[in-house]
């Protein structure tokens, strides 16, 4: 696997980081063209220039919120038992969870 990485691979990357956090086998198995090594070292290398902390940060919130959205569907608190979790629901969670790391 070559160790450069092109235009491609480094947005494949990113998008991937947005998906699946710092599950960097997953981000690997998303690249396709790169170890789950060289996504590691990569993340280090390019975490500040590419902005992938605040990629982690907002994917751990949407998993944050998507779990709150589901403990209060669990629990019954929602009017409604849609299935389906609206973007507003998503961003209210998302909201309330960053507010508490302030």
């Amino acid at each position: 696997m070559d160790s450069q990485w092109s235009d491609g691979e480094r947005a494949l990357f990113t998008n991937a980081v947005t998906m699946f956090g710092k599950d960097f086998r997953l981000i690997a198995s998303h690249v396709g063209s790169k170890s789950q090594g060289q996504c590691k070292a990569f993340f280090s290398k390019t975490r500040k220039r590419l902005g992938l902390d605040e990629l982690v940060e907002q994917f751990e919130a949407n998993e944050a919120a998507a779990m709150l959205i589901q403990s209060f569907r669990h629990s019954g608190e929602f009017a409604h038992e849609s299935k389906r979790t609206s973007a507003r629901d998503v961003k209210v969670c998302q909201l309330l969870i960053l507010s508490q790391n302030l």
